[in-house]
């Protein structure tokens, strides 16, 4: 899974903003403005949408370490799934400015997140 190592989470701790969501919180919403990327300090998090029958299906539960929400913030679009704390969660918040600059000068990390996301299109596609 989608897994930031020691020294990217290292370099990335001073640029995040802390938030804390209460198990079953919803952290966002498919359709929400994407103003922050997450990575998760500490929890646990559901990515889930809707079928066409309206049933809720999970896309990915992630951990400590895992990053998310960082498509819409990208590509300025909506977000395209709900994002919702399995249990008491500690994430830290990148903006975009943040999360833009940090790429273009970790390009390690930007082919790391780059790969991360292509994972989880094929993983997408096959739920679907």
């Amino acid at each position: 899974m989608p897994r930031l190592d020691a020294a990217q989470l290292a370099e990335l701790s001073g640029l995040t903003i802390e938030e804390s969501y209460r198990a079953g919180e919803t952290i966002f919403s498919e359709g929400d403005v994407g103003e922050f990327a997450y990575i998760i300090l500490a929890g646990a998090v559901r990515i889930w949408t809707h079928d066409v029958e309206a049933r809720r299906v999970t896309l990915l539960l992630l951990g400590p370490n895992d990053f998310f929400g960082e498509l819409a913030v990208l590509d300025g679009g909506t977000r395209s799934a709900s994002a919702t704390a399995e249990e008491d969660t500690i994430l830290g918040g990148l903006r975009k400015e943040q999360l833009e600059h940090f790429l273009l000068t970790h390009p390690q990390t930007a082919l790391h997140m780059i790969k991360q996301l292509g994972k989880r299109l094929r993983q997408t596609n096959k739920l679907i």
